[in-house]
């Protein structure tokens, strides 16, 4: 496997290791927009890097002299499979569509700042435990009602579990964690126009995750049954002309809300076209070619096109932007039941895959080690800290040690070579599928493994969710490279995405710690703790984070990578550079 280094073409400054943010925090007047911070500097990481070095986003020119009209086309690997982004966590077209049909309290368009969507200002009350917002007054659905503060309440609530017969959101539903437990209710319509958040204690990571495309806001009533088909937003688009399996042609929202600062009129663009091609490396050719001007996440895409993509940018065509690198995975084992109830059998699995053979065929060498914390946090682990040192990250002759200890600590359990064991996944095109593939060709080797995959994450993540599986390979992509992220929604009892179902007071513990703690360096030994007992608990069998990076041709302007992979869909600003 490669070994590389990532250069990120934007500061990424993440709420995890901010100590003046706080302080700032507390005395933000009104109107006045929290801003980040730059984190202290960690321990380096060993992260990878494409050959050559991205390119910068095309930059923005002043509004006066940006010109409305033009056609932008961004490559999606499938059709969304429904409309209610709290439920979406990884779903080809999900966030693409839904982040430019709805509206959101707060978004991140440029760097690492949050900013107003929905609220004309935002300030802190309470020493900085009540967050509050006040809304426009001109905003409406799709079906003309006017939206209140009772809509964003109601979507807060529907995001944190509250609304009866609705699903916790995978990707918002953190913010449950730090909500206050004194107060009766924790989101607060003040009047129509002024919604309140309270909170335990101060939090930097509030915001950040109200931030992401999935926490959007959804009219008063609305069920994840009710947008099945279609949506009822209040974005900057609509959807148009909709040919399945194929293109669909977003088009601005009549009387749109929104204008920029310098009053025109939102969106810049006549038609935003998601262009469907299950294949990566197709739609990769797609943006060289001209069909598209941007594609999709390029992280798994083969060696032969990632150099295509590199001679595109060599040329002056395009861009390879970084979008943060907040990913990890691997066998996700259902510890709450039989058989992987048994410790000794999540670590013959753990033991067996072969890491260095995953970071080769799935992501072609661009790969850093990855273990519970992503090859980006300032606490993942460095590469001469894992390889040949943690259990199952064995290369050559340790390797084959681990897998001989797997063969011989199966024996203890009641598993036997050849016995049936089916690997659940997704059937995403691209790593998730991948991932399970070569899962299950790991696994063929000591099992009779085969595949059990569902078609969305519609009918993927319920199952997850209820733990009605044994093992499944799944790479999760975390957002934001905060460490309140991965422990509160991937290893507390109760984290909305605690798919493996572990629970230990010794993590709940450090996780409270962790979340209240400012010192960076202090936050970086909790969250190592945390980890070393979960590779003791061995939930998982980690497998090795990919780049998530896209292809940009040189037509479109206004964009930027942002926070990371899941801030950055929404186009309202987006321009195309061949009409200026």
């Amino acid at each position: 496997m490669k070994s590389l280094k990532l250069h990120r073409p934007w500061p990424f400054l993440t709420a995890a290791f901010l100590i003046p943010l706080l302080a700032f925090l507390l005395a933000c007047g009104p109107g006045q927009e929290p801003t980040p911070t730059p984190t202290a500097t960690a321990k380096p990481v060993a992260t990878p890097t494409p050959t050559s070095a991205p390119v910068a986003a095309t930059p923005t020119p002043s509004p006066a002299k940006i010109k409305r009209g033009g056609v932008l086309r961004s490559g999606v690997s499938g059709d969304p499979a429904g409309f209610d982004p709290h439920m979406h966590a990884y779903q080809p077209t999900d966030p693409h569509s839904s982040a430019n049909l709805y509206s959101y309290l707060l978004v991140n368009r440029v760097g690492s700042k949050v900013e107003c969507d929905l609220c004309t200002e935002w300030k802190i009350e309470n020493s900085g435990k009540t967050l509050v917002f006040n809304l426009v007054k001109n905003a409406s659905f799709e079906d003309g009602s006017p939206l209140t503060s009772k809509d964003v309440v109601y979507s807060l609530k529907k995001m944190v579990g509250e609304i009866a017969g609705q699903a916790i959101s995978p990707r918002c539903g953190l913010v449950k964690e730090y909500l206050a437990k004194d107060v009766a209710q924790p989101f607060e319509a003040f009047d129509a126009y002024t919604v309140k958040i309270h909170l335990s204690a101060p939090s930097a990571a509030v915001s950040q995750i109200l931030a992401q495309n999935w926490c959007a806001v959804l009219k008063e009533g609305t069920l994840t049954k009710d947008v099945t088909k279609l949506p009822n937003g209040s974005g900057p688009f609509r959807i148009g002309q909709w040919d399945k399996g194929a293109t669909m042609q977003l088009v601005p929202t009549p009387n749109y809300w929104k204008k920029d600062s310098k009053g025109v009129q939102l969106p810049y663009l006549d038609t935003l076209e998601l262009v469907v091609s299950k294949d990566i490396d197709v739609m990769l050719a797609s943006v060289v070619s001209g069909r598209v001007d941007k594609s999709s996440n390029l992280r798994d895409v083969g060696p032969d096109s990632y150099k295509l993509a590199e001679e595109f940018v060599k040329a002056g065509k395009g861009t390879i932007a970084m979008v943060g690198m907040s990913t990890n995975g691997g066998a996700i084992m259902n510890v709450t039941k039989p058989p992987f109830d048994d410790i000794k059998l999540r670590r013959v699995i753990n033991l067996f895959l072969d890491r260095k053979s995953y970071a080769e065929i799935v992501f072609s060498g661009r790969a850093g080690v990855s273990m519970y914390s992503p090859p980006d946090y300032a606490a993942a682990r460095t590469d001469k800290e894992v390889w040949d040192i943690i259990p199952g990250w064995g290369t050559g002759a340790k390797k084959a040690a681990e897998v001989e200890q797997a063969k011989q600590l199966l024996k203890e359990t009641g598993f036997r070579e050849g016995s049936p064991l089916s690997v659940y996944c997704f059937n995403s095109p691209g790593v998730e599928i991948k991932t399970a593939e070569w899962m299950v060709t790991q696994l063929g080797k000591l099992f009779n493994a085969e595949l059990k995959c569902y078609e969305s994450t519609a009918t993927f993540f319920p199952v997850m969710t209820a733990g009605d599986y044994g093992v499944a390979g799944y790479i999760y992509g975390y957002g934001l490279p905060e460490p309140d992220i991965m422990l509160g929604s991937y290893f507390i009892a109760g984290g909305n995405r605690n798919w493996s179902g572990v629970s230990d007071p010794r993590i709940n513990a450090l996780y409270q710690q962790e979340k209240a703690e400012l010192d960076p360096q202090k936050r970086i030994q909790l969250v190592r703790q945390a980890e070393d007992i979960l590779l003791e608990l061995t939930p998982w069998g980690p497998v090795p984070g990919g780049i998530t990076s896209l292809l940009l041709s040189r037509s479109w302007g206004g964009w930027d990578p942002g926070l990371g992979l899941y801030f950055h869909n929404r186009h309202e600003y987006s321009y195309d550079t061949r009409v200026q």
